[in-house]
């Protein structure tokens, strides 16, 4: 099924209360929804401007409320995890060669452009991700971008992209135009890097007619924000893949035996509002 244009999805969400489907992922709230619908249609309008009026697919994840001690995850102990409504929203076209095109509506984040067969030079002769990072020759990219705030933030999405070519093997992978449009507060502590990442490794598997698992996706968001310089656990990344609606997120996520088993999802009070 080709994808809707950016016209089509203005219009789709012009009324987001009747479509099931958005009811579904955010609730029935009017007030929550307006709020969804006016981010969407910030970013489609971006890309328009940007890219022209063409077929785009829509990629998202939300935020993540801490309810737990800093760094419980990484020592074993059991995480009590929620989402945020806020999110991060990728529109996202092929561009038809190895090239992308990042941008961003947030003025503060520069577009960057880049060619996948450059970034993946000699990585293929490295084997495991970890000897890939730690290669000077390989490393020096990533930090140099991360000497400007500007460029920095391409590094989640460069790292999605190589990071989705090793895990599926893949010797290439075709570029994307992609925007950019979010509310999560950057350096609040909602994980907004790793919501950026997981929208990002979903852009270009789909896009690529590729699928992960989520413990998968949970391994790899890891392992970009190591790329990008960021030394983190999994809690962030489970919280935004395995969150539902009206309930909290109860497991522990210790890498030396990580296990998707012990989750369970419990459901609010039904006098929580």
């Amino acid at each position: 099924m080709k994808p809707a244009t950016v016209t089509q999805w203005l219009q789709f969400w012009e009324h987001p209360q009747q479509h099931a489907s958005l009811c579904a992922i955010y609730g029935v709230g009017a007030a929550l929804l307006q709020e969804r619908a006016a981010l969407a249609m910030r970013t489609l309008q971006a890309f328009a401007e940007r890219f022209g009026d063409c077929p785009v697919r829509l990629f998202r994840a939300p935020g993540r409320i801490n309810l737990r001690g800093m760094h419980v995850d990484i020592h074993g102990g059991y995480l009590n995890l929620m989402t945020h409504q806020r999110e991060v929203l990728l529109a996202v076209t092929p561009t038809g060669t190895t090239e992308t095109i990042l941008a961003n509506t947030n003025p503060d984040f520069s577009e960057i452009t880049f060619n996948f067969s450059d970034e993946y030079r000699g990585m293929d002769t490295k084997g495991d991700w970890w000897n890939i990072i730690a290669d000077p020759e390989i490393a020096i990219r990533p930090r140099q971008r991360r000497t400007s705030a500007k460029t920095a933030w391409s590094n989640y999405c460069i790292g999605a992209a190589l990071r989705v070519a090793h895990g599926h093997r893949r010797q290439s992978l075709g570029g994307l135009k992609i925007m950019v449009g979010s509310d999560l507060p950057h350096g609040a502590a909602i994980s907004s890097s790793a919501a950026l990442i997981i929208a990002s490794l979903m852009a270009y598997e789909r896009c690529n007619d590729l699928d992960s698992s989520t413990a998968q996706r949970i391994k790899a968001t890891q392992d970009i924000e190591w790329y990008a310089g960021s030394r983190v656990g999994m809690s962030d990344q489970t919280a935004i893949l395995m969150g539902r609606s009206g309930h909290l997120l109860h497991l522990a996520v210790f890498a030396k035996d990580f296990s998707l088993e012990n989750a369970h999802h419990i459901s609010f009070p039904e006098a929580l509002d």
